[in-house]
């Protein structure tokens, strides 16, 4: 990120650097005679090179890896379910631990299976690690959730856990993250309702995360994730360790879904004994200029208390950001200041 001469912070994403490459294909298409009446079953798929991985909605996996992946589908249990998909994956390179920090000589192991019930769709996922890093070694990590419609409103529920099996730090820890989304779209209209709530127990690791996607906890709202891929942080703390917090939010839609708008308060406390929090609401804007080409803007108004005993903190940030293609021309002010002390009430 540089400071161009309009006053505009700039991240250029135009260079060499390979972020996805891969090939993806079916067995049964690519050698049709395996199967040439299609009833024996080889609904097999593969997907090998550099690509995108989310599970769990990107809390235990949201980076861009190499990898080889074979995928069973359809597959059938009387009783059960009439569709079940079967993932196991194999990561060898470009992998980054939950510090966000590349780890060489790691390898990743998954197995991740989605199920169609009648009124559900559930995730149960397991992911195995192999590190050497003094800041952590080998790590498991496993996943369940739930989606499904509860009459007007749509639901989802995951549970995620990550075990150390040997040195415990930065890039992997012991801990379990839950987490709950509850929306609603509106009568008459396409704007959504929506509270996300989550509670992390203990210092809950990812299995890998990008350099740019910062904590687990960016899907709870536009409060907890980045405003811009590598150009800020967010507005509240997006990693889940000994905290619990939530957002509540109104996204609105306009000019033919092109321009949203999204209202959030949300907040987050500290439960490791040492009484820190903050709350704080926002404002964004994401307009469609043209194609990719997308404008961005928003303010912020939050109030922490940085350390423990000292004064509340108020501080109020503007983004202004336009993206074009894969370059961030962005401009943001943020200002702190101390809250007024109470009466009989010393400073720090």
């Amino acid at each position: 990120m540089r400071r161009n001469g309009t006053g505009f912070n700039e991240v250029n994403g135009v260079n060499a650097n390979i972020t996805q490459l891969f090939f993806e294909g079916e067995f049964g298409e690519i050698f049709p005679n395996l199967d040439p009446d299609d009833n024996k079953g080889l609904d097999f798929s593969f997907s090998i090179g550099r690509q995108q991985l989310l599970f769990q909605e990107g809390m235990m996996i949201n980076a861009r890896i190499d990898s080889i992946g074979i995928t069973r589908d359809t597959v059938v249990i009387p009783g059960i379910t009439p569709d079940m998909r079967i993932t196991g994956l194999f990561g060898f390179n470009n992998i980054h631990r939950d510090d966000n920090v590349l780890d060489h000589n790691t390898l990743l192991f998954g197995l991740f299976t989605e199920t169609d019930l009648r009124k559900s769709t559930v995730n149960l996922d397991a992911a195995y690690v192999v590190g050497d890093s003094p800041d952590g070694g080998d790590g498991v990590y496993l996943g369940a959730s739930a989606v499904q419609r509860i009459g007007h409103w749509n639901t989802a529920f995951r549970v995620n856990a990550s075990a150390t099996l040997d040195a415990k730090g930065a890039k992997v820890d012991n801990g379990v993250l839950l987490f709950s989304e509850v929306s609603r779209t509106l009568p008459r209209s396409e704007n959504l309702l929506y509270t996300n709530v989550f509670w992390g127990i203990g210092y809950y690791s990812s299995a890998t995360r990008d350099p740019t996607t910062g904590g687990p906890l960016g899907r709870v709202g536009v409060l907890f994730a980045s405003p811009i891929p590598s150009a800020a942080s967010s507005a509240l703390s997006n990693r889940a360790d000994e905290a619990f917090g939530g957002a509540l939010g109104y996204q609105m839609f306009f000019n033919e879904d092109k321009t949203q708008l999204t209202l959030e308060i949300g907040g987050r406390k500290d439960t490791d004994g040492w009484n820190e929090g903050a709350v704080s609401r926002r404002r964004r804007t994401v307009s469609t200029c043209a194609q990719r080409s997308v404008q961005r803007g928003g303010r912020c108004l939050s109030l922490r208390r940085p350390e423990p005993g000292s004064r509340l903190q108020l501080s109020h940030g503007i983004e202004d950001a336009v993206l074009i293609g894969k370059t961030v021309l962005m401009h943001e002010r943020r200002h702190s200041v101390p809250c007024a002390a109470r009466p009989g009430q010393g400073g720090a």
